[in-house]
């Protein structure tokens, strides 16, 4: 098995910025679930900021791998066009009142790159941090929001791609709403191998070689909001995200599901 995971394009991050980014996905949905809530006509919309802070707790699959909790500042930020919101920092290409058409630069949210912290793992050699290329495409239709999306890495990390669809229905009675939500993805071979393969010379008595083949993740969650206020809104989510079995076969992975939730308050300028 070849290995993606050449030592000469390892460095190590401060572990701060290592759990921002293994959290950074429930980031982007919570800041795109209160620009929902707090949204303004779209002539309003060409200067927008939000800020908040939220607490966030994702549970491990990886072998012996510690639940991650954390809390952190959040930052969304628009002018005209472009926009930075989580970790990525993009543009429209098209947006009207139903269709939104972006393209943005950002961190890769497929795996955790601290392997969990397991002291079993901690062996294994380190992974970076992949920047992808993001093209989406989001719809709202008069029966919900329809999303799909591709992305491809670009920093030479693991060159995997990915594709996505998710679907959402969001209910709203005065000041709250209720957003229940369904993504699908399928990821690389490459991609996933980086994240959940064993390499030759990471193989012990306990841990066998495995190289990883691509496969489909699916996340089931529901977000609930709340307008404290015009632009105060407390949010919160829940999550559970089922793995193919190409990541829950690997020795280094537990299980082949995993559960996260969120509690965040977010204030938009």
């Amino acid at each position: 098995m070849s290995s993606l995971r050449d030592q000469n394009h390892k460095s190590s991050l401060p572990l701060t910025l290592s759990m921002c980014t293994a959290l950074v996905g429930s980031a982007l949905s919570s800041l795109a679930f209160a620009d929902e809530v707090t949204q303004k006509p779209p002539k309003q919309d060409e200067t927008a900021l939000s800020v908040g802070i939220g607490t966030f707790s994702v549970e491990s699959i990886y072998v012996d791998g510690e639940d991650q909790n954390n809390i952190f500042p959040l930052i969304s930020a628009r002018y005209k066009r472009f926009y930075f919101q989580g970790f990525e920092l993009g543009a429209d290409l098209y947006h009207d009142e139903k269709l939104r058409v972006k393209f943005g630069i950002g961190g890769d949210l497929a795996g955790d790159r601290d392997r969990g912290d397991s002291d079993k793992l901690s062996d294994m050699e380190e992974l970076d941090l992949a920047i992808l290329a993001n093209l989406s495409m989001n719809y709202k239709s008069p029966v919900g929001l329809w999303k799909v999306g591709i992305s491809q890495d670009i920093s030479d990390t693991h060159d995997g791609y990915s594709l996505s669809a998710g679907y959402s229905l969001p209910y709203k009675h005065q000041k709250w709403i209720i957003k229940p939500n369904f993504t699908i993805s399928w990821q690389s071979d490459s991609a996933l191998d980086y994240y959940y393969g064993v390499d030759l010379n990471e193989v012990t008595q306990d841990r066998a070689a495995y190289e990883a083949d691509a496969d489909i993740i699916t996340r089931l969650g529901v977000q609930v909001g709340y307008n404290i206020s015009p632009n105060l809104i407390l949010m919160g989510g829940v999550y559970q995200t089922w793995y193919g079995d190409e990541i829950s076969n690997s020795p280094i992975v537990d299980t082949d599901s995993s559960r996260r939730a969120s509690l965040m308050v977010s204030y938009k300028f």
